[in-house]
């Protein structure tokens, strides 16, 4: 469990390679650079973590989920914060799936001159799911520039959306 710790000024904030079954929660992760190549938080090779209620700001990339050789999937990134990344608040590698994200807040991420941009990357084909689906009141994302119609939130990479994007905050989420 890694909790309740400050990780910033770093190239990378917390990082978790081949480690399976973590909650990395209420962190506050920011200000970790790399000439673009920082990262708030890494999962690298790593299955089945929680990511729950983490303050990840003013990274380069938020929070990233890579794999080699090994599993990067069935991740749970829920209720956290991406604010002011230079990139991309998530971005998720080909190969990494089957991985659930939704009540998170994504504000001002991948903004280079103030131009807004798309926050999300998703590589993977269609089996990560960017909302709660299933439970009675879905609920995707908030997403700061979204405004309906459309219904939805594109994101990059390869053929996903957030079918349920929130135009207000998520509440009670940062800790």
């Amino acid at each position: 469990r890694d909790r309740h710790n400050t990780c910033n000024q770093n190239k990378i904030g917390i990082y978790l390679d081949g480690s399976d079954h973590i909650n990395v929660n209420w962190n506050t992760v920011s200000s970790n650079t790399d000439s673009g190549n920082g990262k708030g938080i890494m999962l690298y090779d790593s299955a089945s973590n929680e990511i729950y209620k983490n303050i990840v700001s003013e990274n380069d990339i938020g929070i990233m989920l890579d794999e080699d050789s090994d599993s990067c999937d069935l991740n749970t990134i829920t209720y956290n914060l991406f604010d002011t990344n230079t990139g991309y608040g998530l971005y998720v590698t080909a190969g990494c799936s089957g991985s659930t994200i939704h009540h998170n807040d994504f504000i001002d991420n991948n903004e280079p001159d103030d131009d807004p941009e798309v926050q999300a990357y998703d590589y993977d084909t269609n089996s990560n799911t960017w909302d709660d689906e299933g439970d009675p009141t879905t609920v995707g994302n908030h997403w700061d520039e979204w405004s309906s119609p459309p219904s939805y939130y594109d994101l990059d990479g390869g053929d996903h959306t957030d079918a349920y994007p929130q135009a207000d905050p998520v509440s009670g989420l940062y800790p």
